[in-house]
């Protein structure tokens, strides 16, 4: 099974001659905008699922801490994770 004449042809920095620096700078460039709108995701994330996820550490913890087996491995089990 051969390559289509439309198939891209996939070449490394070297042989295109572009230097390795370039070649960063270029992902470096692409990859800011991208990296801006994840940061952002990122932050919305950790509002919505921070207060449910306390809760249920909280709540957790508290029954690890009287002793209850249960929870104590719950708790191992989510802290492996």
């Amino acid at each position: 099974m051969g390559l289509s004449k439309n198939a891209p042809v996939l070449t490394t920095y070297r042989e295109r001659g572009i230097a390795k620096q370039s070649a960063w700078q270029a992902v470096d460039r692409a990859m800011t905008p991208v990296a801006g709108e994840m940061q952002e995701r990122f932050v919305e994330v950790r509002v919505l699922e921070a207060p449910p996820l306390d809760a249920g550490t909280s709540e957790i913890g508290s029954k690890v801490f009287e002793g209850g087996l249960a929870a104590h491995k719950t708790w191992l089990r989510n802290r492996a994770k």
